[in-house]
């Protein structure tokens, strides 16, 4: 399985999970090179780029996220508010691994279609999953769906993979969101990334031994205790997932 840090962008500053007052994050408004060089210079494989900005509706992080994909020593992969074709495309050609598009694309099937065909093996669709089921919003609504219907319904597209994001316990990666994060393993033909509360480093082998391709984690790089290193080395390569 690959592991994946993260990192968020917001006014081309990386800011925490947890943002806090405007006071703390002051604190925080670190340089997202220098961090993405980092995760590369530890041994990792592909940084999960978060532009906070663009998913809230403002202007995006867009000359940070260029800058990362062309120069951290790392594969980058984008995710946050991404629904204009002409920037999903914009990012793949400056050599974004993959793009994430969220649970807004299940709005307009056809343009989903259409753009997963523009960019065939870099887009990965997100699944927003609440007890199993795919939350999306069409027309200002809030629709479920079962999350293996809708997997089935797509499995005809030349997607990167599945980004599953699931409400995993602050205690970690437990319980019955294990059994269907398998199930989706079981089911999809692409790779499936999981996102949520990991943790620990056993979060992420246990997810491994539910044969995940990958996994995202939000820690800082300085968390004590943590051999980042040696996890890169740990969880460093992934059937299908592409650089």
């Amino acid at each position: 399985m690959l592991a994946i840090p993260s990192i968020r962008l917001r006014g081309g500053h990386t800011v925490p999970l947890d943002e806090g007052d405007a006071g703390r994050d002051a604190t925080w408004l670190h340089d997202p090179l220098e961090t993405a060089m980092q995760w590369a210079a530890a041994g990792f494989r592909r940084l999960h780029v978060h532009d906070v900005d663009a998913a809230a509706g403002r202007p995006s992080s867009r000359e940070a996220t260029r800058d990362l994909i062309q120069r951290a020593g790392i594969s980058v992969q984008i995710a946050g508010g991404l629904r204009d074709e002409e920037l999903i495309d914009e990012l793949v050609a400056d050599g974004a691994s993959a793009v994430v598009l969220d649970s807004r694309a299940f709005d307009d099937p056809r343009r989903l279609e259409d753009q997963v065909d523009r960019q065939p093996g870099r887009i990965l669709l997100a699944l927003d999953v609440r007890d199993r089921n795919v939350v999306s919003r069409v027309r200002a609504r809030a629709i479920t769906r079962p999350a293996l219907s809708v997997i089935d319904e797509l499995r005809d597209l030349p997607l990167a993979g599945l980004f599953v994001a699931t409400p995993m316990r602050e205690s970690g990666v437990l319980g019955s969101e294990l059994a269907f994060l398998a199930d989706v393993v079981d089911e999809s033909p692409w790779p499936v990334i999981a996102a949520g509360s990991i943790t620990t480093p056993n979060d992420l082998r246990v997810l491994e031994d539910r044969g995940l391709s990958a996994a995202v984690f939000s820690l800082p790089f300085a968390t004590e205790g943590i051999d980042f290193s040696a996890l890169a080395e740990e969880f460093g390569d992934a059937m299908g997932i592409r650089s």
